[in-house]
């Protein structure tokens, strides 16, 4: 089956640069995909490599008959198509507008790119189903922004906050004005660039500087407000020195995993989409409250019976003020992310989503990408591969599939709905099943003699137990292969040696394998 995306890929919107990549994710895993290019009179400079390659999708002929088709853009333009016709698209606050509801329930499916996202449509009570597709960059940083780096950069400060936005109220460049001009002053080597636009770029040059004269002695400060190709915006993430956006609201955020791509320390609201790839260890999450979404100029659908985070300046100081006096530490945090952001955010895994969803879709007529997804380790895929699923299902069927394959029973109502008020406030399905494993009830089961059992057929805490037979040496490696698909790192296998021999649990190293950033990578919680 042909993929039909619809999208632009020619602008510097959130949308078209997402395009670009799910683009290069498909076609480097050889699934079929044709763009439908949606023409918004723009031209990016882009790598002369992805123009020819975006040119030769939009010259391909169409697969009659046997066509997916994506739209990549938001709800108000959807229109079905003649086969199969999925809305992709991202939200920023607590509800979608209304008139959204009615655009996805006449799709055969809809996708989003966060877990935010994922729970947004659902509550809206979006009947079709809903599937999250990881955002994907590319494997290749350009290496050629030394030459392009933009002017301005070497005669700025030498530490530099970098913010990229649309001058728009939900980027919160009014609560990081005020954070940053209350927080610095002119005789410290620091520097504020905002790269940023809209219709009336003399109107924000304006308000910034009218924001900086209510202090005595503000930091520095810098806008950019050209329109950089591909090889400048490289030149800047690369000589910065942290990226910073206190957003109301974001789908995904795009801006923060490409500076975390590039190991810039992150500090970012701690509320949206960009929770996907942000947490406490690899970033500086900014405490919020919420309030009400007001009408906003540039989009119809924003009304006050939705909220979005309003993050806290006095903690935006702080995070700022520590990255800055503590860059070591920062410097840490931005290689975790980096770490994170390489293993989870990758074409092959992106293009793993799309293929398991269009499967779903299709009852597994979608069968591009197969081989790539089963080449881990073919006999090994069992105990992820329920787990995958398992993740990809709705709360309640998420808990009640998770105590049939690890307690080998059903959650009482109490239990069922414990972890479903557990999975609202926040915490992950990979956390409720470390929690479930280390349970005494679980540890039971895992312990019990193996059955003479078909192992195809067997739950995952009845394969799991297959593994227990084993000398602690073995019993590692085959999770490493098994949890991880490779060969257990002499420092992984040390530290869980060391576990075990000082009284720890099998169930304990299981959990902490499971609950890893390398597993969640590979599960895309």
């Amino acid at each position: 089956m042909q993929i039909v995306w619809k999208g632009s890929v020619y602008d510097h919107s959130g949308y078209s640069r997402a395009t670009r990549e799910y683009l290069l994710a498909l076609h480097s895993n050889g699934i079929d995909v044709k763009l439908d290019l949606i023409n918004n009179g723009f031209q990016l400079e882009l790598p002369i490599d992805q123009s020819i390659l975006f040119r030769q999708l939009i010259e391909k002929p169409n697969a009659i008959g046997n066509q997916v088709y994506i739209l990549h853009q938001p709800p108000d333009s959807w229109s079905r198509m003649p086969g199969i016709t999925i809305g992709f698209t991202y939200w920023e606050t607590s509800k979608i507008p209304d008139h959204w509801i009615s655009k996805c329930n006449e799709m055969d499916a809809v996708f989003v790119s966060s877990e935010h996202n994922v729970q947004v449509m659902r509550q809206a009570g979006i009947r079709v189903p809903v599937f999250k597709i990881r955002p994907c960059l590319s494997p290749q940083i350009l290496h050629s922004f030394s030459s392009q780096i933009p002017f301005y950069i070497h005669q700025l400060p030498s530490f530099r906050f970098l913010s990229i936005f649309t001058w728009i109220e939900r980027k919160g460049y009014d609560l990081l004005l005020k954070a940053y001009f209350e927080e610095f002053s002119s005789n410290e080597d620091v520097v504020l660039i905002i790269k940023t636009g809209a219709h009336n770029n003399q109107k924000i040059e304006e308000l910034v500087s009218a924001e900086s004269r209510k202090y005595n002695d503000p930091g520095r400060y810098y806008i950019d407000l050209s329109i950089r190709n591909e090889f400048e915006m490289e030149g800047l993430y690369n000589h910065c020195s942290a990226f910073v956006l206190p957003s109301r609201g974001e789908g995904i955020g795009y801006p923060m995993l490409e500076a975390g791509k590039r190991g810039l320390p992150v500090i970012a609201t701690a509320w949206g989409g960009q929770l996907d790839f942000l947490y406490e260890q690899n970033s500086y999450l900014v405490p919020y409250h919420f309030v009400p979404v007001m009408p906003q100029p540039h989009y119809h659908g924003y009304r006050n019976d939705q909220l979005w985070a309003e993050a806290s300046v006095e903690h935006l100081k702080q995070g700022m003020r520590n990255i800055y006096v503590n860059y070591k530490d920062a410097a840490n945090r931005g290689n975790k992310l980096k770490s994170f952001i390489d293993h989870t955010f990758t074409f092959d895994l992106a293009a793993k989503d799309l293929t398991y969803a269009l499967n779903q879709l299709t009852g597994g007529r979608f069968h591009e990408g197969l081989n790539k997804i089963n080449s881990y380790h073919e006999n090994e895929f069992r105990v992820m591969e329920k787990i995958y699923q398992l993740c990809r299902c709705e709360y309640s069927e998420f808990i009640n599939g998770l105590y049939k394959e690890l307690l080998l029973r059903s959650p009482n109502p109490i239990e069922l709905e414990h972890y479903r008020n557990l999975l609202f406030s926040g915490v992950s399905k990979l956390s409720i099943i470390g929690a479930i494993l280390q349970s005494e009830e679980c540890s039971r089961h895992f312990n019990q003699p193996l059955n003479a059992l078909i192992r195809s057929n067997q739950t995952i805490i009845e394969v799991l137990r297959t593994l227990n037979d084993y000398d602690d040496t073995i019993f590692v490696k085959c999770l490493y292969r098994e949890l991880l698909f490779r060969e257990p790192d002499e420092e992984g296998m040390q530290g869980f040696l060391n576990l075990l021999i000082q009284g720890g649990s099998r169930m304990s190293v299981i959990a902490s394998i499971l609950t890893s950033p390398e597993c969640t990578a590979l599960l895309l919680m």
